[in-house]
């Protein structure tokens, strides 16, 4: 979270989405380290509907069951600053943020299945000199697996010390994990 933190604190992004907010904690996180002007948008399922079109990882079904998305960020005022969006990220229309994302997060599903979809969406919504982040990197196998593929077409670096993966598009030449 720390390096998440100093990550957008140093690019100051007038963008930033987030797959799986999950409580809110790092959606918070990153409210409160962009500039004033940032909208900070997040996605995860809606409270009442908890129905995927993809497969989700087995430890992912417990994480959306027990927790209400949001809850840490809803009466901060750094909320103001932050676009909660509760749809299922493979089924979302994401048309209107094209081209239009500083840094984008992906921590939400952990299947294969997810990873892939929200890497896709990502892809599509980052700015010209966008930054992408992926958590759980060596963490959860699925995450891992489609990095290491990806990384096979995309240049990724994996942050030392951390599970993060990043992938920086001004930094197109760097080789990866």
């Amino acid at each position: 979270l720390a390096v998440l933190a100093a990550i957008v604190r140093c690019v100051r992004p007038r963008t930033v989405f987030e797959f799986g907010t999950q409580d809110g904690n790092t959606t918070l996180q990153l409210a409160l380290n962009v500039p004033e002007e940032c909208v900070v948008y997040t996605i995860d399922l809606p409270s009442q509907n908890k129905v995927t079109r993809l497969r989700l990882d087995s430890g992912d079904r417990e994480m959306i069951e027990t927790v209400s998305p949001g809850e840490r960020f809803k009466e901060a005022p750094s909320a103001k600053k932050i676009v909660q969006i509760q749809s299922d990220s493979a089924t979302y229309d994401y048309s209107s943020l094209k081209g239009k994302i500083d840094i984008v997060f992906v921590d939400a599903s952990h299947s294969y299945e997810y990873i892939k979809n929200d890497t896709k969406h990502a892809l599509v919504m980052l700015a010209p000199e966008g930054i992408i982040l992926w958590h759980d990197y060596m963490v959860w196998n699925d995450v891992t697996d489609y990095l290491n593929e990806l990384s096979k077409t995309v240049p990724l670096l994996h942050i030392n010390n951390t599970s993060l993966v990043v992938y920086n598009v001004a930094q197109r030449t760097k080789k990866l994990v």
